[in-house]
């Protein structure tokens, strides 16, 4: 496992992390999906608490795409270099897969956040890649100490750690 701590900048392996509970319906299924020695991003928050994947709801007079689009720069500074698509929807989540390879990692100063109201639709997104690529990423991404998803941590694992957390 691999955590990167946004705020001192220093990049550690380490065993285990307080996973969050946060793990909706067809979480499992979509992380299965993902090639078992891929390593799926999640973020880390000011508490100390881990989430699997990342995740947001989408704002009013957005559409789940622009949500996924907006999550992504919001919480790992990349945007994706195609348009995403819905691999599942469980009720109110859309889960989306996107391979690390088809994203671009961006200055985290371009795009303000979105302000406007949450609505009840959120967006499950499963950002996977090889384990250079993984590496790659971790080892350049920045994002600002104060973002406003108070997010002090990216960390990424292999598929197949992550699903013994089921």
């Amino acid at each position: 496992m691999i955590v990167k701590n946004i705020i001192t900048n220093q990049i550690v392996k380490c065993e285990k992390l307080l996973i969050s509970s946060f793990k909706p319906k067809g979480l499992k299924t979509i992380i299965s999906s993902v090639p078992k020695t891929n390593y799926i991003i999640g973020v880390g928050y000011s508490e100390g608490d881990y989430q699997i994947c990342i995740s947001g709801r989408r704002k009013q007079r957005e559409n789940i795409y622009t949500t996924i689009k907006r999550e992504m720069y919001e919480e790992l500074s990349i945007i994706p270099s195609e348009d995403p698509k819905i691999i599942l929807r469980d009720n109110r989540n859309f889960f989306s897969i996107i391979d690390l390879q088809k994203t671009i990692l961006l200055d985290s100063n371009i795009f303000s956040q979105n302000k406007q109201s949450d609505s009840i639709d959120r967006a499950v997104i499963c950002i996977h890649g090889t384990k250079k690529d993984t590496a790659k990423y971790i080892s350049n991404v920045k994002l600002k100490e104060n973002n406003g998803d108070c997010i002090t941590h990216i960390w990424a694992d292999t598929a197949e750690n992550i699903l013994k957390y089921f």
